[in-house]
This record gives structure tokens, C-alpha cells and sequence, in this order.
């Protein structure tokens, strides 16, 4: 889904879409499904009316729901997207003047159109990679699966016993006794 930016004009342009990010979901081996999002937002023009070049602004808000897999206990559940947003659109990055300051642009304001034509699923896709969590949990307190017998401890307990010490670690052992440390 595209936007041209030449069309906003004296006023600006408000768009309302709802996209499917396929491109999102072939990227991330925790996302079950690709997202369907509803991104909304206003393009309004930069110091030249229709040139990019100088710096149209957009301000959005996406919403949607992700369905994960809990990186502990391997479950799926749902979590909620929603994030507001505001970014200068170019036809290229501004250039940096001071040799010692490099403008990262995975952390700067910008987002570079080609050919005066906003990709509003490149838009969806940037933000909901930057709402991903890192370690999808399904819950804060979630007890995972147990390493010996694999039962989910959210919903079973299981009689195993917790940690062995490992044989190479026995010295250690042998001195924190000494010491008088905690026992494990």
C-alpha cells in the first residue's frame, strides 16, 4: 500500500489501513502468525510542498495484536501492539557534516521514500519490529518447561529434582563449604 507524497497539497493527508505484515512473520520464528494491524495516521508536507527532499512529517499510531510463542514454556498467547509515532520522510538520509558523528539511521527520525511514494507496510513493518519483545513471555512469573522431564510447569508439577552440581564444580563446592557460603 502505497501514498504519494506529491498529492498532500496545501493541507496534509490522513490515511486509515488495516495490513497484513507477511514480511514480518517470515522474520521472526516467535510470531505464529503474520500481524494484521491498523495503522492510522497524517503525512504533512516539509518546507517545500510535495518535496520529501525537505522533509515531509508523519505522525502515526499502529495497533494490533501479536500472536507469540512464550520463549520459556513454549505456549502460545497474545500480546497487544499499539505505538505512537512521528517520522520526517526523505528522498535519502541528511548528510552528517562532522566527521566524528555518524548519523545512525536505525535510530534517527527518518524514513527514506523512493520515487515520492510512501510504503505504508514498510511503515507497519519498522514499528512493529521495534515493539517486538526480545523474550516473549506469556507471563512475567512463567515457570517454563523443566529441563529433565519436559512437563510444563505452569500447569504440572513435576518430582524432579532441581539442579545436580555438576562434577567439574565440585572444588568450588568444597571451598564455599569451607567458608562457611550458602549451600546450593
Amino acid at each position: 500500500m502505497f501514498l504519494e507524497i506529491n498529492e498532500i497539497g496545501e493541507g496534509s493527508l490522513s490515511f486509515d489501513r488495516t495490513l497484513t505484515l507477511q514480511s514480518v512473520r517470515e522474520g521472526n520464528p516467535d510470531l505464529l502468525e503474520a500481524p494484521q494491524v491498523r495503522l492510522q495516521g497524517t503525512v504533512t508536507p516539509g518546507l517545500k510542498r510535495g518535496a520529501p527532499a525537505e522533509g515531509a512529517a508523519l505522525e502515526g499510531r499502529l495497533e494490533g495484536a501479536l500472536q507469540l510463542r512464550c520463549c520459556r514454556c513454549l505456549e502460545p498467547f497474545e500480546q497487544s501492539c499499539a505505538t505512537t509515532f512521528r517520522l520526517t520522510l526523505r528522498a535519502e538520509a541528511p548528510p552528517v557534516e562532522d566527521s566524528e558523528h555518524r548519523l545512525d539511521r536505525t535510530e534517527s527520525g527518518f524514513f527514506e521514500i523512493e520515487g515520492n511514494k510512501l510504503d505504508l507496510a514498510a511503515v507497519a513493518t519498522e514499528q512493529v519490529y521495534l515493539n517486538l519483545p526480545q523474550k516473549p513471555l506469556c507471563e512475567p512469573s512463567c515457570g517454563g518447561l523443566c529441563p529433565t522431564c519436559g512437563i510444563n510447569r505452569n500447569r504440572l508439577e513435576c518430582a524432579c529434582r532441581e539442579e545436580t552440581l555438576d562434577p567439574r564444580l565440585q572444588a568450588l563446592q568444597q571451598i564455599r563449604d569451607k567458608m562457611g557460603g550458602p549451600q546450593s
